[in-house]
């Protein structure tokens, strides 16, 4: 009798510590962070109004479980024909929560660990929640270094390698 209780308190200590990850789906508020649909285009246009630069959703994904320890993936990806200027929007769901990230270049960046700025007038236009994500330059040699994002508009804006800075243009 003795030993049939050690077995199931094991049993029953080993299945409540198990790391399993969680069941389910992403919210509706939480499929919001991914702004851009399939066949989205987005302009740009420097701040002098001479360049623009058109970026296309090149995919997007949801619910997708690309690692048996990640269950819960989604992402668009924004890029211009040659490639060279992308950026992703990835969420991810496990057991330690919601995250969501902010690719340029090679590295996925955390917005979670960002402040945003309150409210912040780009051009004419007034945003709320506007993360701004910066990387050395000087290190690495990125196509865009500066990046403003909000939730409700996505990229609005970002500036390249030559300094060069274009803003999202509004239709």
């Amino acid at each position: 009798m003795r030993n049939l209780f050690w077995l199931l308190f094991i049993t029953a200590v080993m299945q409540s510590c198990s790391n399993d990850p969680p069941k389910g789906e992403f919210t509706k508020e939480e499929l919001s962070w991914l702004v851009y649909n399939k066949a989205d285009k987005v302009l740009f246009k420097d701040s002098a109004g001479k360049k623009q630069e058109n970026l296309a959703v090149t995919f997007r994904t949801e619910l997708n479980q690309i690692k048996q320890y990640y269950p819960i993936e989604a992402e668009v990806a924004l890029s211009d024909i040659d490639s060279v200027k992308s950026f992703r929007i990835y969420l991810l769901k496990d057991q330690n929560g919601f995250k969501k990230y902010l690719r340029f270049g090679e590295v996925y960046r955390s917005l979670d660990i960002v402040k945003p700025v309150a409210k912040m007038t780009i051009g004419t236009t007034t945003y709320n929640e506007v993360y701004v994500i910066a990387e050395d330059t000087v290190r690495q040699k990125l196509p865009i270094w500066k990046v403003w994002y909000n939730k409700e508009s996505g990229i609005l804006q970002y500036t390249n390698i030559n300094n060069e800075t274009f803003r999202l243009a509004k239709p």
